[in-house]
């Protein structure tokens, strides 16, 4: 971890906060900060980098710092309708998720997505997992994700599985994509849209499909090849193709189905995971070094941890007078000075939005929110406190 990160102290049942002076490796690429208390575990500031620090323009980031063991502080991810069809700003998101558990007190944008007019509007680049539910896996970039135990992760969040009837076996190849050539891809209802037969419609037994660990479902009907539907409740469809549909043929109604799940590398199940695509920073150093010359400055959002706190940071661009937005090795520098051990980065551009206690705490480059496909949500029991 570099330098010394906010420190919060709590006496009494009353929020002390001390908000001591940090200093940092690269002290000349941060301005003074002084962070403000939303709730117990959770602070937030925002910071103008002037002109030649790190170029000849200025740049208005946000920073939330989450403390990790903080007991009354939860993250999840949110897609924004609760399944993947359908984009909303993040304002609506907060709206719809806000009876669904504790008190949301921030949330930033999160994925990559299929914009409003485009083909399966809504469907996020990468792999998502929202209250433990694999909703997605999606394309092996960078991921964001935290397990049942609380330990954060950055990186290709590789999931996969078999799924076993009988003498059949075969490889699950993806959940709520794309079908895949070979082996079996899992639909849920997650998926929103109408899944082509021929494939297996089975029910799983026990709460949703989940990253890790084996869950049994039981065929219920199969759907022909001219015949379409859209997953409900716990259904799950079982689309094999290549070898794999030799087996998943001989499926029929009543058959019990063994779904064996895994990510690779974790033994606890993902609580929570949101897609992005270039790891900034990795083990404390800048990974994102190289800029391309397709890189631009931009709005950026990003998300970051080390062993103490999850950083969640936006930084404003294409507005001149304002905030010109930052390249990505820039960002990485910046996560880096701000104590990031591990960051990446997320959608930015006109999606970059961060909500701090109900309001837009950012300048959106377009003037207004955009309709964004998921976000990540912070969450706290602690009750209302606020800036």
């Amino acid at each position: 971890m570099h330098g010394r990160t906010t420190h919060l102290v709590w006496r009494a049942g009353a929020v002390m906060v001390a908000l001591l002076a940090w200093s940092i490796a690269a002290a000349e690429t941060l301005p003074q900060m002084t962070y403000t208390p939303v709730v117990p575990g959770i602070a937030y500031a925002e910071a103008r980098i002037a002109e030649g620090t790190l170029d000849d323009s200025a740049h208005e980031i946000r920073v939330l710092r989450v403390l990790r063991d903080e007991p009354t502080v939860t993250l999840d991810a949110a897609a924004a309708f609760g399944i993947i069809p359908g984009v909303a700003t993040l304002t609506r998101i907060i709206e719809r998720e806000a009876g669904r558990g504790d008190r949301i007190v921030a949330a930033v944008n999160a994925d990559f997505f299929r914009m409003s007019g485009q083909t399966q509007e809504g469907l996020m680049s990468g792999t998502m997992v929202s209250g433990g539910e694999l909703v997605r896996v999606g394309r092996q970039q960078g991921c964001f994700w935290l397990t049942d135990d609380g330990v954060p992760g950055i990186g290709v969040l590789r999931i996969g599985g078999e799924v076993r009837s009988g003498d059949w076996v075969a490889p699950i190849a993806g959940v709520n994509g794309d079908a895949a050539e070979a082996g079996v891809t899992l639909y849920t209802a997650a998926w929103g849209w109408p899944v082509q037969g021929p494939c297996a419609v089975a029910a799983l037994g026990a709460g949703p499909l989940r990253t890790q660990g084996q869950c049994t479902a039981r065929v219920t009907r199969r759907l022909r090849a001219n015949q379409s539907r859209v997953p409900q409740g716990d259904e799950v469809f079982i689309v094999a193709r290549g070898d794999a549909a030799v087996g998943a043929a001989d499926l029929h109604k009543a058959d019990e189905v063994s779904l064996d799940m895994g990510a690779t590398g974790l033994t606890s199940p993902v609580r929570m995971a949101v897609g992005g695509s270039v790891v900034l920073v990795s083990n404390g150093i800048v990974v994102a070094t190289e800029r391309a010359a397709s890189d631009r400055q931009h709005p950026r959002t990003a998300v970051g941890y080390n062993d103490n706190e999850i950083l969640l940071f936006t930084c404003d661009g294409r507005q001149p007078d304002w905030s010109v937005g930052l390249y990505l090795d820039q960002m990485a520098v910046v996560l880096q000075a701000l104590g990031c051990t591990e960051a990446l980065n997320l959608d930015g551009g006109g999606s970059t939005t961060m909500i701090v206690d109900g309001r837009v705490a950012n300048r959106p480059s377009g003037g207004i929110q955009r309709m964004i496909s998921n976000a990540v949500l912070v969450r706290s029991s602690a009750g209302a406190g606020g800036l």
